[in-house]
């Protein structure tokens, strides 16, 4: 790997970006993020005009979607395959760190950010690169494959991800890794207009140029090995992690397509239907405006002001002198009655569309909570999401695939040992360690928590259970305000605790006034006393 050169990376990076032109992989991902945002009449180049109306389906059913699978808490946990207690205890710390990493990393919001641009555009990524396990989403269309058909990102020969970053900083990072300033000159701005989309939105001058570089990953004797270069110059050399054999990149894939290692989005199959509803609105709007209001009809010559005729509150001067033929000079044209077939059809397309995608009324959540239990609005919304089931087995499947990698870092990382609250991870405990690992799911469905609720207030207004199991029972984020309940009954049973008998004196071993009385003087014990 010492023989690896800036040019065959780039070799193997220009054939990515073949493939991706091949299957149009850079114009989908870029449409479907438009039309997800909203800007759909961008294609025709303004032939229609500017700030057309539009029906922006997609949106709303990909963040239903989205929040259908992202909202659910996950919770890595290992266990070991054996009942060695030094496995047992290191699965223990473990998941005590790892519970604590996700909530300081955030990671919900990440996983709700992978969980989106797979639905989007069909994959995401998830890219983890130091010892405290930093990470960085990236799209796919950023992201160079050595085998586009395997699906199994770790079982890819290399991986390049591509980068847009500042000159300077590129020049900076080369120089801290001891590269010499005739080396660092040949970091140039670059702006490949034929591989690159984004580029054109960058901004130009005041030391604000970018160039394009690559991190190019791939194994070395079974351990990762990575290095950093741009078309001319490796800016920072491989470098081999021993003890890391898993690519430090978790991928989501919204929907699998046979024979690739891409995916399918949500958005793609739905941009021809909201084309032909925008259309068909346009046409419906400029039909409003031709004929829908009444038009003014007058004989040429016959009146004063003609500009008045448009202007409200503006009296219309005719020359003709008989007000009773007023008409035969000045009329309005009534408007033609406008078909509701158009109407109907973008109507029933929407309808249709949303149906057809699991994005109706009811799977959206558009239910009345008055009139239906939360038991029965979480009964149609668990039907309704039972197409999504493949995505949450997905999304299940890359935090997993977290989890595996969080292992193989600490492993390759920690060699001096991983403090945790809880105590010390050492690196004997790790060596050599292969736990389970299993994903706990809790549902984070709002109608859930409400069905829950409502069951434990059913229960306790039966007599079926007391306040103080009803409070413990409670989720944190009920609606009921559980953390002022548990407040009362901690003042309540403050004010139960019976006062504490007063300590007897030093020496004073009697329990009666005659017995403390025979073991001393009479004088003596009332000087006790």
């Amino acid at each position: 790997m010492n023989e690896l050169t800036a040019t065959e990376i780039w070799e193997k990076y220009r054939r990515g970006v073949d493939w991706h032109h091949k299957n149009s992989l850079y114009t989908k991902a870029d449409k479907c993020h438009r039309f997800y945002e909203g800007d759909q009449w961008s294609d025709s180049n303004g032939s229609l005009g500017d700030d057309l109306a539009r029906y922006n389906f997609i949106k709303p059913t990909v963040d239903y979607k989205t929040a259908m699978i992202a909202q659910n808490s996950m919770v890595i946990n290992y266990s070991p395959n054996s009942a060695d207690e030094t496995e047992m205890q290191a699965c223990n710390l473990l998941n005590g760190y790892a519970a604590k990493k996700w909530d300081r990393l955030k990671m919900d919001e990440k996983l709700w950010e992978v969980v989106k641009e797979g639905a989007i555009t069909g994959d995401s990524f998830l890219y983890f690169y130091d010892d405290a396990l930093s990470s960085q989403m990236l799209e796919t269309d950023n992201v160079y494959l050595g085998d586009e058909q395997q699906q199994d990102i770790q079982k890819q020969p290399y991986i390049i991800v591509q980068e847009r970053r500042l000159v300077s900083d590129v020049r900076e990072e080369a120089r801290q890794n001891g590269m010499s300033e005739e080396d660092i000159e040949q970091i140039q701005p670059d702006s490949d207009e034929n591989d690159l989309h984004e580029w054109q939105n960058e901004v130009k001058g005041d030391g604000s140029e970018k160039c394009t570089t690559l991190l190019y990953i791939t194994r070395e004797n079974g351990n990762v090995m990575f290095c950093r270069s741009t078309q001319t110059l490796m800016f920072q050399k491989p470098q081999v992690i021993e003890g890391m054999s898993r690519y430090p990149i978790a991928k989501f894939t919204w929907l699998k397509k046979h024979g690739s290692s891409r995916g399918v989005g949500e958005v793609w199959w739905l941009i021809p239907n909201q084309v032909e509803v925008n259309k068909t609105l346009y046409r419906r709007t400029e039909s409003v405006k031709a004929t829908a209001f009444p038009k003014p009809v007058y004989v040429e010559g016959q009146i004063e002001n003609p500009d008045g005729i448009s202007t409200v509150g503006t009296p219309v001067r005719v020359k003709y002198g008989n007000v009773n033929k007023v008409q035969e000079v000045f009329t309005y044209l009534q408007p033609a009655a406008i078909s509701g077939d158009a109407k109907a059809l973008q109507e029933e397309m929407m309808q249709t569309t949303r149906d057809l995608a699991n994005a109706g009324d009811n799977a959206m959540g558009n239910i009345n909570p008055e009139q239906a239990s939360g038991a029965a609005i979480a009964a149609v919304k668990d039907a309704q999401a039972v197409p999504l089931n493949e995505q949450k087995s997905a999304a299940k499947q890359f935090v997993e695939d977290i989890a595996m990698i969080w292992l193989d870092m600490l492993t390759a990382y920690g060699v001096n040992g991983i403090e945790t609250e809880e105590g010390t991870i050492t690196a004997a405990m790790l060596e050599g360690l292969e736990p389970e690992i299993r994903i706990d799911v809790s549902d984070g469905n709002p109608y859930s928590r409400y069905a829950r609720q409502q069951a434990l207030d059913n229960a306790l207004a039966a007599g079926f259970i007391t306040f103080e199991e009803y409070v413990g029972a409670l989720d944190e984020d009920a609606n009921a305000p559980k953390a002022k309940f548990a407040e009362i009954l901690k003042a309540r049973e403050a004010q139960q605790m019976p006062e504490m008998p007063m300590a007897e004196p030093e020496g004073m071993t009697a329990e009666t006034p005659e017995a403390f009385a025979e073991e001393l003087p009479v004088e003596e014990t009332y000087a006790a006393l």
